[in-house]
């Protein structure tokens, strides 16, 4: 999440090296510059702001931002504070990248973030994700209906994935019918 707009981008365009926002254009060395300044605010928003919305979003940012040691806010990386901070903030109504990110927590990146591994908990913050509308959400449920032979699910969930904008789906959809799960009369 981007500290300038609080947009998220996906891991590829936040590995790119980038001098400006891509949704909003603000100068993102003019971020890097002031990282006290932002990471004091997010705090602010968090322990001061009367709307619930508000605080979730700046609880987003931070724990992204610790859980990748990027954002150019200052912190240091700590996936124990992100999952606990993305905790909070579901505890407040959530999130889509709040639920996505502990789905993600309770299955690839449980080791590092100190919890156990669970698939009844991962399963839960992804389908909470996606009817909130996280299309990386709806794509992984999508994968875990095909693993399991349910291939009409599976591609409605990739169907509603891609037309967010999951360009995989589509793909996925393609194999399905190679593999003659998904029928073409189904589109």
């Amino acid at each position: 999440t981007l500290a300038c707009c609080g947009k998220s981008l996906c891991i590829g365009c936040m590995v790119q090296n980038r001098d400006s926002c891509l949704f909003c254009e603000e100068d993102l060395q003019q971020f890097n510059s002031n990282a006290k300044g932002i990471l004091k605010r997010l705090l602010h928003r968090i322990h001061h702001s009367r709307n619930d919305q508000d605080k979730i979003r700046a609880l987003d940012m931070l724990a992204s931002s610790y859980d990748t040691g990027a954002g150019g806010i200052g912190v240091r990386r700590d996936s124990k504070k992100a999952h606990q901070l993305w905790m909070e903030a579901v505890e407040l109504g959530g999130s889509k990248d709040a639920h996505y990110n502990l789905s993600q927590s309770y299955s690839k990146y449980y080791k590092e973030r100190g919890v156990e591994k669970d698939d009844k908990k991962e399963l839960y913050h992804l389908e909470e994700a996606a009817m909130l509308g996280d299309a990386a959400a709806r794509c992984e449920l999508g994968k875990y209906e095909a693993a399991r032979g349910n291939w009409d699910r599976a591609k409605k969930h990739w169907m509603l994935s891609a037309a967010a904008g999951c360009k995989g789906c589509m793909e996925r959809i393609k194999q399905g019918k190679k593999k003659g799960a998904v029928s073409n009369s189904e589109d």
